[in-house]
């Protein structure tokens, strides 16, 4: 029937939301409004800021730069990108006010842009979770030209064999490799720079060991890797020393493992250990830090006049792109650890909300003003 109007389906629900007829509110910004506005905000973010800064202030904090640019100490020097020798330094904190919290040991970076896209998006998220299958070529195929690009693989320098980088990309493969060890203190013998529980909780659920890792503690009466409940080439750890561990990962012979090319990393965390996982976590700004470590104060708290020495192993370049490497000892507050912008803006906003505050008041009482109309004669619904 041409004459019958043809059925609207799509046609929105007939309610106040659907149909855009919710209440809305005005507001009429007359001069007495903005200046109640105005004052509000000075009054409120002064204080702020002034507590804010207080809290900084509070945080004790020191920091050594041991190499890079401007480094006065040439001992932690490193030149080359891969160093298989790190070069070693030390240097003594001395505690200038007394503390009573933990002392959290950070590395500061600076020129370092792990912000960049390109280093970014340089991993793989199904190998980290270990969702990766190697056998599919499609997947193989987003790996390498997508995921990793050119970082993907490793040409073993000896047998000229070309293995998968686990994990590949960018970050993984410029893993932070100094090392700081608590050399001594001026305190008691149980002093130590505790660095486990340093990850976020979250962190854990991105990571995974390759399905097949196994482990055992090394039983020297066992002796052979069959005893130990592990494949015959099974390998040892710490590479040198006494052995703590047996542990057997699948396919050595077509993987380089993260901790193949970084010793420093525990092969028994595997992905799992701690500074790795932190490392992964990319930096907003090329100037950074992160947690190394915590040293619980002992009992009494730290003193003014203790002093506290690191031993610093030195293997990560940062020369050639003009940056910076540091160890910091820090306290640190509710508001995390010392930063003076937080506070410094707080009172910079809330001095011009001030001062906007007074110049308005001049303005209103001092100029010859018109008449307010009646505000409740304005409509909003035409």
């Amino acid at each position: 029937m041409s004459g019958v109007a043809p059925i609207v389906q799509n046609k929105p629900v007939d309610d106040a939301f659907h149909q855009q007829r919710l209440k809305t509110w005005q507001p009429i910004l007359s001069p007495m409004n903005v200046i109640i506005i105005f004052l509000i905000i000075g009054v409120s973010f002064i204080p702020a800021g002034v507590g804010l800064m207080q809290m900084s202030d509070a945080i004790f904090e020191q920091k050594f730069q041991y190499d890079g640019v401007g480094a006065k100490n040439e001992d932690c020097k490193v030149d080359k990108i891969k160093s298989d020798t790190p070069n070693t330094c030390s240097n003594t904190f001395q505690i200038t006010q007394d503390v009573d919290k933990p002392l959290h040991v950070y590395y500061e970076l600076e020129n370092f842009y792990q912000n960049h896209r390109m280093y970014v998006k340089s991993q793989s998220t199904k190998q980290l979770l270990d969702t990766l299958d190697t056998s599919n070529e499609s997947d193989m195929k987003t790996l390498k030209e997508d995921s990793c690009e050119n970082m993907a693989t490793y040409i073993e320098p000896t047998t000229k064999v070309e293995k998968l980088l686990w994990p590949c990309g960018l970050i993984a493969q410029s893993y932070f490799n100094d090392q700081f060890k608590l050399t001594s203190a001026s305190l008691n013998a149980g002093f130590k720079l505790n660095e486990d529980g340093i990850a976020w909780e979250s962190d854990y659920d991105k990571f995974k060991n390759p399905d097949g890792f196994k482990y055992a503690e090394y039983d020297s009466a066992k002796n052979t890797c069959e005893n130990h409940g592990l494949p015959s080439d099974c390998k040892s750890w710490p590479l040198t020393g006494t052995t703590k561990y047996k542990y057997w990962y699948p396919d050595f012979d077509k993987r380089q493992y993260i901790f193949q090319t970084y010793p420093q990393i525990n092969p028994i965390k595997g992905l799992n250990d701690e500074h790795f996982m932190i490392w992964m976590r990319t930096a907003a700004l090329p100037k950074f830090r992160k947690i190394y470590g915590t040293i619980a104060p002992p009992k009494g708290g730290f003193k003014k006049g203790d002093t506290i020495e690191f031993s610093i192993s030195s293997s990560f370049e940062v020369r050639s792109y003009n940056g910076k490497k540091s160890l910091v000892i820090s306290t640190i507050s509710d508001m995390g650890g010392k930063n003076t912008y937080i506070g410094t803006a707080y009172l910079v906003v809330g001095s011009i909300a001030v001062l906007l505050t007074v110049l308005f008041i001049i303005k209103h009482l001092t100029s010859d003003r018109r008449k307010l109309g009646d505000t409740n004669l304005l409509r909003w619904d035409d």
